[in-house]
């Protein structure tokens, strides 16, 4: 990785920047160029991404705020006069026909989804250049010429080049080359968009990068996990959206809010080799949820974010007398999981046990289990 510095630098100083991806984008790089571009928009620069004419699913992950309605209206005969009043708010348009006889079938009506985001119009068609390209996953420079088609000698040579790429095959052609190898273009726009600063992540740009690597996620190798696990914590932490599935739909359920505080106080302990996350009564009414949407808070973390071992905490209200520390603890190794059954007791479930804890707060609690982990 080179110039990070420099490279957050030269966005402070580009007033129009031009998001290049490759045509036809992946799910993965339709998701690093959407973050980039919401976190941008963050620190109100003009951008536009020419690749992306259609985005991939979902349209869910785009912000309201840049969804706007077009309205056509098609009338099926030759015109002599179109022209519109306006009074106030109100607008009246007038079409005059060239001859009579007009039937309400010649008229339509009828609203167009679409992504108001600054136009998507093509690099050559801006009506002056863009200060700073960003090329994401473009390994050289020839690509970059190619993807502007017409007069390229007009742009490029005054134009800053940041190059964003995880493939490790980078020619590092550009002004400020952040390269840094990830399993995903979109892990490696996070990893800088965090270094960049709090100025460049919002709810939109953590819901683009969930959508971006939602797909490696099962297939993360145990070098990857922790850093990709300690990511989803961040995107939480920045209003990321876990309802979002693998193939782009959304599906609400009670426990999503919970899953997002869960994952917002996720930590990982290198010794006992497991992450942990305590949850007190705030986080639960943070999430308009109870201690029963914790299952599936845990199948969630279990399967969809293949988390091979957690120690999860809470605080469960008492009917009489001080509160207590409940727990679920659950591990992909046997002698760890038989640790804790041991220490602990608790109701036992395959790789899983559901105890009480004797200790009177969460970190005491934690702290005797980790102990009890790392005994040898």
């Amino acid at each position: 990785m080179d110039n990070l510095k420099e490279a957050k630098d030269a966005i402070y100083n580009a007033k129009r920047i031009t998001i290049l991806t490759r045509d036809n984008p992946s799910q993965d790089a339709a998701g690093a160029a959407l973050a980039l571009f919401f976190s941008l928009k963050n620190i109100n620069k003009i951008v536009n991404i020419p690749a992306l004419r259609e985005f991939p699913d979902p349209i869910d992950i785009l912000s309201k705020e840049d969804e706007q309605k077009t309205f056509l209206i098609s009338f099926k005969k030759n015109v002599s006069e179109i022209y519109y009043e306006k009074k106030g708010d109100e607008i009246n348009l007038y079409i005059k026909p060239k001859k009579e006889g007009i039937r309400l079938e010649d008229l339509s009506f009828k609203t167009i989804a679409s992504r108001n985001i600054n136009g998507f119009q093509g690099i050559n068609q801006l009506k002056k250049p863009a200060d700073l390209l960003i090329a994401l996953g473009i390994e050289n420079f020839q690509d970059i010429e190619k993807a502007i088609e017409e007069n390229p000698d007009r742009y490029l040579p005054q134009i800053k080049i940041i190059s964003i790429d995880n493939s490790g095959l980078s020619q590092k052609y550009a002004d400020f080359n952040l390269v840094k190898k990830y399993p995903s273009l979109s892990q490696a726009c996070a990893y800088f968009l965090k270094n960049f600063g709090v100025d460049f992540i919002n709810s939109d740009a953590a819901n683009a990068l969930l959508y971006g690597f939602t797909l490696f996620l099962k297939d993360a190798k145990p070098d990857d996990q922790q850093e990709l696990i300690l990511l989803l914590s961040w995107l939480a932490r920045n209003g990321a959206d876990f309802s979002f599935q693998a193939d782009g739909k959304k599906e609400p359920r009670p426990g999503q809010s919970l899953l997002s505080e869960v994952l917002k106080k996720i930590e990982f302990y290198e010794e006992s080799a497991i992450y942990c996350s305590c949850l007190d009564k705030k986080n639960f009414g943070s999430a308009g949820a109870s201690p029963r949407d914790l299952g599936f808070v845990i199948a969630e973390i279990k399967t969809r974010l293949s988390v091979p071992s957690l120690l999860l905490l809470w605080e469960a209200e008492a009917q009489s007398g001080p509160d207590k520390i409940m727990g679920i603890f659950y591990s992909d190794k046997e002698n760890t999981v038989e640790k804790i059954n041991r220490r602990l007791g608790g109701k036992r479930k395959g790789s899983g046990i559901l105890f009480l804890s004797r200790q009177p707060n969460l970190a005491l609690a934690k702290k005797e289990i980790l102990d009890a982990i790392n005994r040898r």
